[in-house]
């Protein structure tokens, strides 16, 4: 009894702590929510939901639109109160979340794990900081977990269900490209599972059926715009000197949600360098366990485990393919196969120092989670007092902002309803600063911009 009083605790803990991280999250986090935004207003504005370019920022749209169909559905009902069509957007985000708690949970029924290691688990899968975020943001990667839970459970079930495969599988792909990742691991799985070969079949069929009726289309506009389907912008390749084991370091402090170095010490220029590397070389070794409990765990139960291995085994190539060719970390990426990881780990963490090893990590999760959420937010709050300081002194202006700058444009149109002018660069003799950021006077309009992401000639 009293180890179910403890799960009961932990489920309340755990929905007050999103609820909690929920009502003070930032708008924005990591600037693709603004550009969702934005699609979303764009397509009701010109009522047209194949839009190549959003209106506010011409932002080219090639990426699955499902999630901002969502919100355009919002901006319908609110678009009169963009706190509230962000509120609710949000909170559809939150709701999806919970339903991927409750299928998850679902799994480790199934995987019969016992109430600690399903506390274990459950606390893996939700106390992430990049799960965190995603869940509390305007953004596809929740919608993607939500998606991937459901197929595979779907796949575990004895008596399949094929048109729901169809209808995941087909809404997974009009969500993001990472489904292909997520497809590859599901046809794996369906090879090693114990089935007849007819039902392996039907299973395929169903779920390529899916895609090409509810997503096909969407792909097929690509190939008209773009002539590729899987068309992605070709930005230039951010350069980088690190080493290849600076590099697969920085990434596996991402994972905990630990940024690199360079990045915490321009965010507080006050912290001292040694300090700072000290503490992510000290937080990197203590979670370092988790990784030789995985791989520990993979060999003992190898079997039992067999079937949640190809999604983490396809996501994890996603995982180390970004950093190196797309010159960002991509842990938001990987978070469809969290879940199959910590179904993984958290077999055998009943023994007592284990349980309280992974408690111990929680709280960590959490303080670095509520850490990141706090620089968000002032950001955030940088950004809005100083746009509101310049738009009330110069309320009359035209005003005119870098082309590539999308994120302060779309902040200038989303949060105080007024259009900007593009300008191919920046060419001010002086300039005057408002709170992060700069701006100068060119007759009856007004350039701004911010210090240090374009050059001032």
């Amino acid at each position: 009894m009293r180890i179910e009083k403890c799960f009961t605790f932990f489920l309340i803990v755990l929905i007050m702590t999103y609820l909690i991280f929920f009502l003070t999250a930032p708008t924005y986090r990591f600037g693709d929510d603004l550009r969702y935004l934005s699609l979303a207003k764009s397509i009701v504005i010109e009522k047209n939901p194949f839009l190549e370019k959003d209106l506010i920022a011409g932002y080219p749209v090639w990426y699955p639109p499902l999630v901002p169909y969502i919100f355009a559905l919002f901006y319908l009902i609110f678009q009169n109160n963009f706190l509230l069509w962000v509120f609710f957007s949000r909170l559809t985000e939150l709701l999806v979340f919970f339903i991927s708690l409750f299928i998850f949970y679902k799994l480790t029924n199934y995987f019969k794990l016992s109430i600690k290691e399903k506390i274990v688990a459950l606390g893996l899968f939700s106390f992430i900081p990049e799960m965190i975020y995603a869940s509390v943001s305007l953004m596809q990667e929740i919608f993607m977990v939500f998606f991937t839970l459901l197929l595979f459970f779907l796949l575990f079930k004895k008596k399949p269900n094929y048109p729901l495969i169809a209808l995941v599988s087909g809404l997974m792909f009009l969500t993001k490209q990472t489904a292909f990742f997520v497809f590859f691991g599901f046809i794996l799985t369906i090879f090693v599972m114990k089935k007849e070969r007819k039902e392996k079949i039907l299973l395929l069929i169903s779920a390529l059926i899916g895609i090409l009726v509810i997503s096909g289309f969407w792909y097929y506009r690509n190939f008209v715009v773009f002539g590729n389907p899987l068309y992605y912008p070709s930005y230039e390749r951010v350069v980088r000197e690190e080493s290849i084991f600076q590099l697969l370091y920085e990434e596996y402090l991402v994972i905990w949600g630990l940024l690199p170095a360079q990045r915490i010490i321009d965010k507080f220029p006050f912290l001292n360098s040694n300090l700072v590397n000290s503490l992510l070389f000290f937080g990197g070794v203590f979670f370092l366990p988790i990784i030789f409990i995985f791989v520990k765990n993979l060999f003992k139960y190898k079997k039992q485990f067999i079937y949640v291995l190809p999604p983490i085994f396809s996501l994890s190539v996603f995982l180390i393919y970004t950093p190196f060719f797309l010159g960002f970390m991509g842990m938001r990426y990987f978070l469809p196969s969290v879940p199959f990881l910590a179904l993984i780990v958290s077999k055998g963490s009943n023994q007592k120092y284990l349980f309280f090893y992974f408690l111990i990590v929680f709280i960590l999760f959490l303080i670095i989670s509520a850490i990141t959420q706090f620089t968000m937010i002032k950001k955030e709050n940088d950004i809005l007092s100083s746009l509101d300081s310049i738009f009330k002194k110069f309320p009359t202006k035209e005003i005119i902002m870098y082309k590539y700058d999308f994120h302060l444009r779309w902040v200038t149109n989303l949060f105080f309803g007024k259009d900007s002018q593009a300008i191919e660069s920046i060419s001010c003799t002086s300039s005057e600063k408002k709170g992060i950021l700069n701006y100068c006077l060119e007759n009856n309009k007004i350039i701004i911009f911010r210090e240090g992401v374009f050059v001032i000639v």
